[in-house]
């Protein structure tokens, strides 16, 4: 499931084995446009989350959800 999160996010590996830490601005940089864009959504959420929030399945790496609209508003890390 790493793999697929990086393919999908362009998280490097490494950050995506941290998996409790929350997603800070500081990781989207040095990613490409599209995945700065698709990672977005998610700061301020545990990158263990991310993958199933994003609809990531065992076949399936480019089909995702961006975040339900219901979550609360998380404030962002700095």
């Amino acid at each position: 499931m790493d793999q697929r999160l990086h393919e999908a996010t362009g998280l490097p590996l490494q950050r995506i084995a941290r998996g409790d830490e929350l997603i800070k601005d500081t990781d989207l940089a040095g990613l490409s446009a599209h995945h700065r864009a698709t990672l977005l959504p998610y700061v301020g959420m545990p990158v263990c989350g991310v993958s199933s929030l994003m609809g990531l399945t065992v076949n399936d790496v480019d089909d995702f959800r961006p975040p339900p609209r219901s979550l609360p508003s998380r404030p962002r890390a700095s």
